[in-house]
């Protein structure tokens, strides 16, 4: 939209017969006109005007105060964050408490653990401080102003080669058309808007300032994610079959066309997110939106569960192989691992010769795991080669005598297998049996189970994890990674061992509102997982344990209570986006002379809403440990075996994912919104000596 003012000088390098200016750039006024120059500015209503008029008394912003309060808080947020940094790493050293030290396999394992940790935490104090600096810039020199300012500059210029070339003309029936059907919305809505909605040209200039700085801050962040995406990678977490190894810019052009789709994609949901907020009731509309799509997936898992678990297969009821100890297969295209899982694909058959066994995930490779009848042998082959019979990876001797499946298979547990590292094996787990004692438990705690689902994570990295969604039939996740590395035996023994080791795991998933609303925390606040030594695969009773701690959040209410602690916390920072997006008094003190909704909505994402976010994450997180703690009392108050085994379970997973065990509880305060293991391990201690007479295991 363009409007011509009287008594309007042309703009720096434009001609006087182009005295138009577009919405929102300053203009210049004669000193002889300033009263009706003023008037004609508030009767056109100059929405994202950046200068004063002459007629406003000179003095401090009058929203100045407002400016300082946020600057204070984001400064605060900031200081007390880094300085728990630097304590932290100054103090780290990973060890657990006094009489569990026994828990690490070896003394590699902790230094391991450490510079993993270090490592990680330098990467969030640096993208911390990067992001901060470009913070204090925006707003010491008011460049969120003069970006728009800058901005609609760009627009005025090519404004007019747009109208030399006669583009504008030809254009005009489309443009006219979307400002008919954008005016025809807005009669429906237009009683809770402050002032007039805003045009569609607005919106898009608006989108396009919005996506600009999200970009801008996209390319700050890019060498930390690739900094910790190359920890991740050199220390093993990343399945380099499957992913590329990092890189910081990869081909130019490749690089350049990424830039200019998101920049079209980000423009688009900008444009949507603005025409909703540019009402007065805008926020709350989407803030009630967002809700009740949370409700609905939470009350839905089913729904939900193909969202995030994307392929999952659902939990085998037979007997499957587990490949441990084997080192990468070569070939003349691709190297393959065949440590992975092998479903049976032969059914129920009892027949010794119709045994077979493939892989289903999406690893590179797909293998075949069968007995030849002519050499009684068992093999390890590809299950793609157009070859009759194509070479084995790895082979290994059948005992003759025997003939049935389940001999065979029971055999095959602990037979070393003919491969470059002698101690290949493959180990025999028992669908069947793992799920009669899943659904034994939960008809125990009076729970139901709808399904168990396979999900394949070892495509991609190695962190181990289980989970429950939904309240009344839930559904339950088991990442293949719980089953695979070292074991020394797969059979099934319901003797749990002070021996094992451990971490701990968790399942959230409610980051919708931060993604409506664009904020992060930065890097880091959830420390990513990582293992260096070879992994340890969990027992039976321990997937049963760490699934019951799940299972206890659903039994116990956990889910309708973070419901509505999400609700109440989100409904104050969409109100606090509401408020940046419309208050005339921040727009005084960003020094322009009326609320500009995209300038509000950028302050907010990168002053106001971090330091507010950070605060509110301080009570959400306490009541997330405060049901972390009652799901594992929960857990552990159905029976000893699902008390120890829920601490060796979190303690394979901790020390497998190169956890902090015992971090400092202020640490853990202002990061991590579940305890550390050091402290669950103590708690289901105090139950299994208040409960059981055990005292504690040496």
């Amino acid at each position: 939209r363009f409007l011509t003012l009287p008594g309007c000088s042309p703009l720096p390098g434009r001609t006087p017969d182009a005295a138009m200016t577009m919405v929102g750039e300053p203009v210049c006024l004669k000193e002889d006109d300033v009263q009706d120059v003023a008037a004609a500015a508030r009767e056109v209503n100059l929405y994202g005007a950046t200068e004063p008029l002459k007629d406003v008394p000179q003095g401090p912003p009058p929203g100045g105060m407002i400016l300082n309060l946020c600057v204070a808080a984001y400064v605060l947020y900031f200081a007390v964050f880094t300085l728990a940094d630097i304590a932290y790493v100054c103090t780290l050293d990973a060890r657990f408490p006094a009489g569990l030290n026994y828990l690490y396999p070896s003394a590699e394992e902790r230094e391991q653990t450490v510079s993993y940790t270090r490592q990680k935490v330098a990467v969030q104090f640096s993208s911390r401080t990067a992001t901060f600096c470009l913070v204090m810039l925006l707003a010491y020199f008011q460049l969120f102003t003069r970006a728009n300012n800058a901005l609609l500059h760009l627009y005025s210029l090519a404004s007019d080669k747009t109208d030399s070339s006669g583009l504008a003309q030809a254009l005009s029936p489309w443009t006219n058309c979307v400002s008919t059907g954008c005016a025809s919305f807005r009669t429906c809505l237009c009683y809770c808007a402050p002032r007039s909605p805003r045009t569609w040209c607005e919106l898009l200039h608006g989108a396009v300032y919005l996506s600009l700085f999200t970009m801008l801050m996209d390319f700050l962040d890019r060498p930390f994610d690739y900094w910790a995406e190359s920890i991740d990678y050199d220390f093993g977490f990343t399945n380099a079959l499957n992913v590329e190894k990092p890189v910081m810019v990869g081909d130019l052009w490749d690089f350049t066309l990424t830039a200019a789709v998101s920049l079209i994609v980000y423009v688009a949901l900008q444009f949507v997110f603005l025409a909703i907020l540019q009402f007065r009731l805008g926020w709350l509309f989407m803030w009630t939106a967002l809700t009740i799509f949370v409700c609905f997936l939470q009350m839905n898992p089913k729904v939900l569960a193909p969202m995030i678990m994307g392929g999952a297969a659902v939990f085998p009821n037979s007997t499957f192989l587990v490949g441990r100890g084997f080192q990468l297969a070569e070939t003349a295209h691709e190297v393959v691992s065949l440590n992975r899982i092998y479903y049976n694909e032969s059914g129920s058959a009892s027949d010794a010769s119709s045994i077979r066994f493939a892989t289903l995930d999406q690893s590179p490779g797909q293998l075949v795991l069968g007995l030849d009848k002519a050499s009684k042998s068992w093999f390890i082959r590809d299950g793609e080669s157009k070859e009759f019979e194509p070479v084995p990876y790895a082979m290994c001797h059948a005992p003759p005598a025997l003939r049935y499946v389940e001999e065979l298979l029971d055999s095959l547990d602990g037979t070393t297998w003919h491969a470059p590292q002698q101690k290949a094996r493959i180990g025999v787990r028992s669908g069947a049996k793992l799920r009669a004692k899943l659904f034994g438990f939960a008809k125990q705690a009076n729970i139901n189970i709808s399904q168990i689902l396979m999900i394949d994570g070892s495509s991609e990295d190695i962190r181990a994890n289980a989970f429950a969604m939904g309240s009344d039939d839930s559904i339950i996740g088991l990442y293949d990674t719980l089953f695979l590395g070292d074991r020394r035996s797969d059979k099934i023994d319901d003797r749990q061992t002070a021996l094992h080791r451990l971490r701990g795991g968790q399942s959230a998933l409610d980051f919708f509102s931060r993604q409506v609303r664009g904020v992060a925390l930065g890097k880091g606040d959830n420390l990513k997982a990582w293992h260096s030594a070879p992994s340890q695969a969990m027992s039976d009773d321990e997937i049963v344990s760490i699934l019951g701690h799940e299972l206890g959040h659903a039994a116990m209410g956990h889910l309708f209570s973070g419901i509505w602690t999400q609700a109440l916390t989100s409904f104050v920072t969409f109100g606090a986006l509401g408020w940046a997006a419309h208050s005339s008094a921040l727009a005084a003190t960003l020094g322009v002379t009326g609320p500009v909704l995209w300038i509000g909505v950028c302050f907010y994402e990168r002053l106001l809403g971090p330091s507010l976010d950070a605060s509110l994450k301080l009570i959400t997180d306490w009541q997330t440990r405060v049901h972390e703690y009652e799901a594992d009392a929960y857990a552990a108050k159905l029976g000893e075996k699902y008390a120890t085994g829920l601490q060796t379970g979190l303690s394979k997973l901790t020390i497998n994912s190169n956890q902090d065990p015992d971090m400092p509880t202020w640490y853990e305060v202002l990061h991590v919104d579940h305890p550390t293991t050091a402290h669950r391990w103590a708690a289901v201690q105090k139950i299994k000596e208040d409960m059981y007479g055990k005292s504690h295991d040496k």
